[in-house]
């Protein structure tokens, strides 16, 4: 599972009701209110305003080399003579080169138009918010825009995302670009959770504008936290992510065993959406190509993947090793057969192939027997490595034995947080392309409130997916059909043979993954947990639990019993994102959460050796997203000062404000 962390609820704001955005939205079992603010005390079950919702045939933006594009063909989706029904000051959505999209029924849905985003940004960029808000974020009329207390600038969408920014007024809020700012430890240390004048923003340009990409789901205004900020009263924690600079978006990124070139550390850096096509590279597929043969990597595999055949068949037995009466999955013989993965039976995505990741072919080549691609959640990049060359991570110390780490890691998407990253790690694009925005935002189209990354919701993720994105397990099926795929504790699942949330799915649960306690193996018997975190944390606790079922899967699909392992496997850890955020970066609570990762990967790494398949398997491990440490005394919430200014606003994900009537209402 991804995080353990529950979705928050929206804020809504309007004038006439200066404190409606604190109770608007009901609190839901599992919250408690405290005076006129939310707070969660754990998951939530799924309300009915937070059903994921289909999207019947609306227009879908892209960035194919830098500038918006939209497939030919597309119009705007209004009844004759309604196309500029908008109320006064409310606009249809003008992103450069693309139309509006409409609600079913043909009525069009709006955007706030120049004079309430203006406003907004006026408010937002204000001196006094300027501990909290390290900038603000927009688009006007091709132009991408950001301001903050001393200064803006912006960026034109028309002629590339990779030409200059032009200062509009005081400093350039993202003059300092570079990837590998606070590269390595020893930096970071120096000057933790920077302010925005000596911090970097990595990839500024084309990671805002794939926020504003999406006409329905995309915010009016996107309010970038400083990383500093410490929220506890909206969810936050002593660790952060979210936000644009490039600690909090710096993933880790290693390449280790068969076909990986050179050894040790690179300093270089590479982004998230790479992790897809280098994936599908390695294991002789593409994400463009949907025909291409398999080529070098088209061993004699099998066609049946053995599983488990039920949640029940994953209850906790004698010992995580012993899963005993496990049958095959019925129906996931092949891979585009799997109606029950988030999508219809035999969908690979659409024609619309293009995506905004590379393969890193300059690191590797394809050949591996077996690919295996590991996401850690929210490990700092800097830590890991530190902590490898330490000997305090000896599996990590292992791969990097037989591979390569980019000093610089992994550039995440923005917002870098969890399910949008996960998202454009397997499929190697953008949230403004995938359509997973945030892990909460608003469909303007449905008029409904999304929450994507919820225990209640993560087997429902891949029904969000935008039309004419697949996935790595897709790319996969289509070059290879036969082969076996395998999603261990991973939402985006979506033509995988083998997938933890297809059993999810199959218990047709209204808790989803909230309803898999009974299935979860004892944290307090762990062996590869820290047990001074799972007694003092319950987050950690859980996310132990989450853990252990997902090596017990591996050790499943990978052990004796299984005649051949899957050709690909992608195995997601959680306890690393609870640590990270529990105790802040470089804490003692997140080194104890890489430690038990470690332990974990050092029992798949054991298991490759003793069944002879080390020198046949290639390994990737990354992240979504970094972590920051949050200061305590930098507290603050601009929502109060949005109302004082009569703004009304719908604030999701704490960050994603959308600004017109229709949307700043309880949905």
């Amino acid at each position: 599972m991804p995080s353990s962390k529950p979705a928050q609820p929206a804020r809504i704001g309007t004038p006439a009701a200066p404190g409606a955005a604190d109770t608007a939205v009901e609190p839901p079992e599992g919250q408690a209110v405290d005076g006129d603010r939310a707070r969660y005390d754990g998951d939530r079950p799924r309300r009915p305003g937070d059903v994921p919702v289909d999207r019947p045939g609306a227009v879908s933006v892209g960035l194919s080399g830098g500038v918006p594009t939209v497939p030919p063909g597309d119009v705007l989706n209004a009844p004759p003579g309604d196309v500029l029904n908008a109320p006064p000051g409310d606009v249809l959505f003008s992103h450069p080169a693309a139309a509006s999209a409409g609600r079913p029924g043909g009525v069009p849905f709006h955007r706030a138009g120049g004079g309430e985003v203006a406003a907004a940004a006026a408010v937002l960029s204000a001196p006094e918010l300027a501990g909290i808000v390290d900038l603000v974020a927009w688009v006007d009329d091709g132009w991408l825009h950001v301001a903050n207390a001393d200064g803006a600038s912006r960026l034109s969408l028309t002629t590339g995302l990779d030409g200059p920014w032009e200062v509009l007024r005081g400093r350039d809020p993202v003059a300092v670009r570079d990837p590998m700012h606070g590269v390595p430890l020893e930096q970071a240390l120096r000057d933790p959770s920077p302010p925005n004048a000596r911090n970097s923003y990595p990839l500024a340009g084309v990671r805002l504008a794939s926020v504003f990409a999406d006409p329905a789901r995309s915010p009016d205004v996107v309010v970038v936290h400083s990383a500093a900020h410490h929220w506890p009263e909206r969810g936050g924690h002593l660790g952060e992510h979210g936000s644009l600079d490039a600690g909090q978006s710096r993933a880790p990124l290693l390449l280790s065993g068969a076909g990986v070139h050179g050894r040790g550390p690179l300093d270089r850096h590479a982004r998230v959406v790479d992790v897809a096509p280098t994936l599908a590279y390695l294991a002789g597929a593409s994400m463009t190509d949907p025909a291409r043969p398999a080529g070098l990597n088209d061993p004699t595999g099998s066609n049946d993947l053995t599983g488990p055949a039920s949640l029940n068949d994953l209850a906790r037995p004698a010992s995580l090793n012993d899963l005993t009466g496990l049958n095959d999955l019925a129906g996931l013989a092949g891979a585009n057969g799997l109606a029950g993965a988030g999508g219809p039976a035999g969908r690979n995505g659409s024609a619309d192939l293009g995506i905004d990741g590379r393969a890193l072919t300059e690191l590797c080549v394809p050949g591996a027997r077996h690919v295996v691609g590991l996401l850690w959640d929210g490990v700092n990049c800097n830590d890991l490595l530190a902590m490898a060359g330490a000997g305090e991570l000896p599996a990590v110390a292992r791969l990097l034995a037989r591979g390569v780490a980019l000093t610089g890691g992994a550039v995440a998407e923005f917002p870098s947080v969890t399910l949008a990253n996960h998202t454009s790690a397997l499929t190697g694009v953008g949230p403004g392309r995938h359509g997973i925005l945030n892990n909460a935002y608003f469909d303007r189209e449905t008029g409904r409130r999304i929450v994507a990354n919820d225990a209640s919701t993560w087997h429902l993720a891949c029904e969000q997916l935008r039309p004419g994105v697949r996935t790595v397990f897709e790319a996969i099926a289509a070059a290879r059909p036969g082969v076996s795929t395998a999603c261990v504790n991973e939402p985006i699942d979506r033509g995988a043979t083998y997938s933890t949330f297809g059993l999810v799915r199959a218990m047709n649960s209204a808790a989803g993954a909230g309803g898999l306690g009974e299935h979860l193996p004892s944290a307090a018997d762990d062996p590869h947990a820290t047990q001074e975190w799972v007694a003092a944390n319950p987050d950690y606790a859980w996310s132990t639990q989450v853990d252990a079922l997902g090596l017990a899967q591996i050790r499943q699909l990978w052990g004796e019993q299984a005649a051949e392992p899957p050709a690909f496997t992608w195995w997601n850890t959680t306890v690393t994102d609870t640590g990270h955020h529990g105790g802040g970066p470089y804490s003692p609570q997140s080194r104890a959460s890489m430690a038990d990762a470690d332990r974990r990967l050092g029992v798949f790494l054991d298991l490759l050796e003793a069944r002879g398949l080390a020198d046949d398997t290639v390994i990737l491990l990354t992240a979504d997203h970094g972590s920051e440490g949050a200061d305590p005394s930098r507290t603050g919430d601009w929502d109060e000062a949005l109302r004082a200014a009569g703004i009304p606003f719908r604030d999701e994900a704490y960050g994603f404000l959308y600004l017109t009537p229709s949307a700043a209402t309880n949905t």
